[in-house]
């Protein structure tokens, strides 16, 4: 499903997001936040709607600290 670009509200009533994170290097990873963006269409000069995007993005957060020993 994508957004409809020119829809004055959502069309997107499911999505599959996902965040890959690779620590690597002897640290581990924590989400601390995730967000959609943009989530809200711009308004055009005769009235309309125009969404930035046919696709949302996640915009994430992540904290890298030292592995826990094992």
């Amino acid at each position: 499903m994508w957004q409809r670009i020119e829809a004055p509200s959502p069309t997107v009533f499911r999505r599959v997001d996902h965040v890959l994170v690779k620590a690597g290097d002897g640290r581990e990873a924590t989400a601390v936040s995730a967000r959609v963006v943009p989530n809200t269409p711009e308004t055009r000069d005769d009235g309309g709607a125009l969404w930035p995007s046919d696709h949302y993005c996640v915009f994430a957060e992540v904290t890298l600290r030292p592995a826990s020993a094992r």
